[in-house]
């Protein structure tokens, strides 16, 4: 996976960062350049505007000394504004990330239909992949687990789904991981061909799982029981009232999965 750049999101309440720590450890893996981005305004410190900047910034430059010595090329930027996630989008697009990393929380289910969350708007909005982090320790087991259809609905599901198939076998690759993937299905009068799957996947059948079930529990489910470090998925992106009310399904498995999770636009 070729990687020139990566924007990591970080979290201005935190003390520890594990977005930065991931951020770091890809970088030092695949060459890439990092961006440290934090938004802040004025409910984050006493002082004027230029005074909580130089707060941040100074804290972010010390992660930037981490990177540095590694020889890992790495830039700062404070913004300043009241909504950080549509701005975290804006700065990703103006360094031209190729992928955007950020630390998740839970969420309960009903607080992801109630209300918009950062996931949500960093999902539906950016334009390069997001790196949801969920557990910060380094990726032991070398293991992704990227999720597909046997028969997209259309068009715009099979480009989808071809992406996430190039891009998991380009990104096991680079992190010298296994690749391996799952299919889920609703039909027990029909199960889908792991064989098929496979060759398309360009993977042998043992590193396909095809599991009957609910899609994210069978993702979350398929990630424990072969120990993955990483979960990747494609979302075809809603509008209007139903992107508000129907979480899907790379929100709801967020929260039922201690993996990390890259999504795919």
């Amino acid at each position: 996976m070729a990687l020139s750049k990566i924007i990591a999101v970080l979290d201005p309440t935190l003390d520890e960062q594990p977005a930065f720590e991931r951020a770091l450890d890809s970088a030092e893996i695949t060459g890439a350049g990092l961006h440290l981005y934090m938004c802040v305004n004025g409910s984050y410190g006493d002082g004027d505007r230029d005074n909580i900047i130089t707060k941040y910034l100074s804290t972010l430059e010390d992660l930037a000394t981490r990177a540095r010595a590694k020889e890992v090329d790495t830039e700062c930027e404070v913004d300043w504004h009241d909504d950080w996630r549509d701005q975290a989008v804006i700065a990703s697009q103006r360094c031209g990330a190729d992928l955007l990393i950020k630390h998740s929380v839970d969420h309960s289910d009903v607080d992801r239909v109630k209300r918009i969350t950062a996931d949500w708007v960093l999902l539906r909005k950016s334009t390069c992949p997001v790196l949801m982090i969920k557990d910060h320790t380094r990726w032991e087991d070398r293991r992704v687990l990227a999720a597909v259809v046997e028969k997209p609905a259309d068009t715009a599901h099979e480009k989808l789904n071809e992406q996430v198939i190039a891009f998991t076998n380009d990104f096991a690759q680079s992190y010298q991981s296994d690749a391996h993937f799952v299919v889920g299905y609703h039909d027990r009068n029909y199960e889908p061909n792991a064989a098929e799957i496979a060759k398309r996947c360009s993977v042998s059948e043992d590193k396909v799982h095809v599991v009957h079930g609910q899609t994210d529990e069978v993702i979350a489910n398929t990630a424990r029981e072969i120990d993955a470090d990483l979960i990747v998925i494609g979302t075809v992106g809603r509008t209007g009232i139903k992107a508000r009310v129907v979480g899907n399904t790379s929100e709801r498995l967020l929260d039922h999965t201690h993996c990390d999770v890259l999504v795919l636009h």
